[in-house]
């Protein structure tokens, strides 16, 4: 607000706004509304992350307030207990000797932000000092860190980049410039990852759209919501089905593994049997995965639709 003053905004303005954030803050930080979110939220990070939709698992969830972040990070904790053991690596990451000796133990969760000096104890500890935060940054930076769910408040959301963050969660209002600098955290190119994914909580579609006419060179039609996405993905399924409509992939189905492996070993020779096919079912199924890497925490998928899913990447 000093910024605001500095720049000829007068006191009854920023009277009003801070007024404004007050109300807003006390919405956004309800306690029946943040267990929602912590649930909602968990549920689609692991969702993402089993489906293999996720480059590394790397995620950032932009808080409100200070305070706001403080309650999300507690909800969380009760509910994912397990995301706060302390562990060098994921399971099943293998590190070299090297790696053991040059990457700290951490949990999977972290806030990334400033202490203050109002902050109670356990928060003021939690957030440690500045040396601490420049270690959370090479942290988050290590693809094979177990760190991998930052949530902040405004750090990191300008000049931060992560090739592998490809999911941002976003529960604040932002505009302009500043939602432009946020979603760019997640459309650094790496290999094995076409696009990011932007989860809006708090309704930002229509700031996006005027942010992006009026600061970036980016093309809108380049982002695609979960609706559209979930459209491709039904679209390609018919199409899929098109090209398999001779074959009969009952078997695969069945729940019987023996009979679905030979199920899928009859499906790749049937794909294979001419160019043609194959070229037709590769770009399918790979328009398929890009599209279904975005919606696939999406309600409208039916379960027989994401068994299809499965049955045509496999």
């Amino acid at each position: 607000y000093e910024e605001c003053a500095n720049a000829g905004t007068n006191e009854w303005q920023i009277d009003e706004s801070k007024k404004a954030t007050a109300t807003m803050n006390a919405v956004l930080g309800d306690e029946d509304r943040l267990k929602a979110l912590a649930e909602d939220f968990a549920k689609h990070y692991e969702k993402r992350v089993a489906e293999g939709s996720t480059v590394k698992g790397k995620a950032m969830f932009v808080c409100a307030s200070r305070e706001i972040a403080w309650d999300f990070y507690r909800q969380l904790k009760v509910i994912r207990p397990a995301w706060f053991e302390v562990k060098q690596a994921p399971d099943g990451v293998v590190l070299t000797e090297q790696e053991q000796k040059e990457l700290p133990p951490s949990e999977m969760v972290k806030m990334v932000m400033t202490r203050g000096k109002d902050d109670d104890e356990a928060l003021y500890d939690l957030l440690g000092t500045k040396e601490y935060r420049k270690e959370l940054d090479k942290q988050f930076k290590n693809a094979k860190s177990n760190f991998k769910i930052a949530i902040v408040v405004d750090m990191w959301l300008t000049g931060f980049d992560v090739p592998e963050l490809d999911t941002i969660y976003i529960d604040k209002p932002l505009q302009k410039h500043n939602l432009i600098q946020t979603i760019s955290r997640v459309n650094r190119k790496l290999e094995g990852k076409s696009k990011g994914l932007v989860v809006d909580y708090i309704g930002i579609k229509s700031q996006m759209n005027q942010a992006l006419a009026m600061y970036s060179r980016i093309d809108a039609t380049n982002f695609e919501d979960i609706q559209q996405s979930v459209i491709e993905v039904k679209n390609h399924l018919d199409l899929l089905g098109q090209v398999f409509y001779e074959f009969d992939s009952r078997d695969y189905f069945s729940g019987e593994p023996q009979a679905q492996l030979s199920c899928l070993n009859r499906a790749a020779e049937f794909v294979l049997r001419t160019q043609k096919v194959e070229r037709r079912f590769m770009g399918l199924v790979k328009r398929m995965k890009a599209a279904y890497d975005v919606c696939c925490g999406s309600e409208a998928l039916s379960q027989t639709e994401r068994d299809h899913i499965h049955y045509y990447l496999a």
